[in-house]
């Protein structure tokens, strides 16, 4: 049976306390009752999630046990310059057996067991499309610190057509010496809007690449024809000129998060960030498996990979 609610985080939490041994990957755990008021249990006995005696009632018990004791969960959230939503997916045991937090714009959280997902992925897709075409093909799979180096040159040739635009002049690429591409990817690779932050975002505070190391790395981007050398310097490869061309502004952004927890409640964990500047251009940062998957992919594609990680439980 489907049930639906919405809550404050507080009264989740409240309704938490009735579990014990909850998983490692339940909300329950990070959830707390502070500010959870009487006003707001009343409100809970009105809407038959408790009874009289601050039970919970038999229907909302089942559904709270999925998110109490769930194997898995699944976080999607979409974000636009002026827009933003989330929502978490927890999967127990049971065959179907699911529930979803969905996270409002007044700070409530709507609940919602055995959930329909095609309302939820519809309204991405009104943002995102379903096409199924690509204005440049672009794939690899390197090391971080390549990865980071690789974006650092992409988003030297993003701002370099960029200011050729507000100067009313023809856009042009640009030839970049070590030093200037280190410093775009160690040291100025937090500044706003540059693909350098988000790749550093993921990693979740990288070490810097030794910069001793930084030839061996540039060596690895050229015979992968990523890089080529120039006269005072290097340049991007042509895929990744069109990557830098395509990807002027980051209008939305897509990221997926997943974990799973083990026998020993160890939680392994993945990402996915998709990267959109128009219906025909999306980027997929992969950071798993100690290395980094730059990929374009179609809308069509991106609609894909949202339907089934919001159905299908991560193991």
């Amino acid at each position: 049976m489907n049930l639906t609610g919405t809550f404050s985080p507080q009264a989740l939490g409240w309704l938490g306390e009735a579990f014990e041994d909850c998983s490692t990957v339940s909300p329950f755990s990070r959830l707390t009752a502070d500010g959870f008021t009487e006003e707001e249990k009343n409100d809970l006995l009105e809407v038959g999630v408790v009874d009289n005696e601050d039970n919970i009632t038999s229907a909302w018990s089942v559904a709270l046990t999925c998110l109490a004791r769930p194997h898995s969960f699944v976080r999607l959230r979409f974000q636009t310059d002026i827009l933003g939503s989330e929502r978490v997916m927890y999967f127990g045991d049971e065959e179907l057996d699911s529930i979803s937090l969905t996270f409002t714009q007044d700070e409530k959280i709507r609940v919602e067991y055995l959930p329909d997902n095609e309302g939820f992925l519809a309204e991405i897709a009104q943002h995102t499309g379903n096409s199924t075409l690509l204005n440049s093909n672009f794939d690899c799979r390197i090391g971080f610190h390549e990865a980071l180096l690789l974006l650092a040159a992409v988003d030297l040739n993003r701002l370099q057509i960029l200011r050729c635009i507000a100067d009313e002049v023809q856009p042009s690429f640009v030839t970049f010496t070590e030093d200037a591409l280190y410093n775009a990817a160690f040291i100025d690779g937090e500044q706003p809007v540059r693909l350098t932050k988000i790749l550093r975002a993921i990693r979740n505070r990288p070490e810097d690449l030794p910069r001793e190391e930084l030839g061996e790395c540039l060596q690895s981007l050229c015979d992968r024809e990523l890089f080529v050398t120039a006269e005072e310097g290097y340049e991007l490869g042509d895929a990744g000129k069109r990557l830098a061309g395509n990807f002027l502004i980051i209008d939305q952004v897509v990221q997926i998060d997943c974990g799973s927890a083990g026998d020993e409640d160890d939680l392994s964990f993945a990402q996915a960030l998709f990267l959109q500047a128009g219906l025909h251009d999306i980027l997929m940062i992969d950071p798993g498996g100690g290395s980094v998957a730059l990929e374009t992919v179609s809308a069509a594609v991106l609609g894909d990979y949202l339907q089934t990680w919001v159905t299908e439980a991560p193991r």
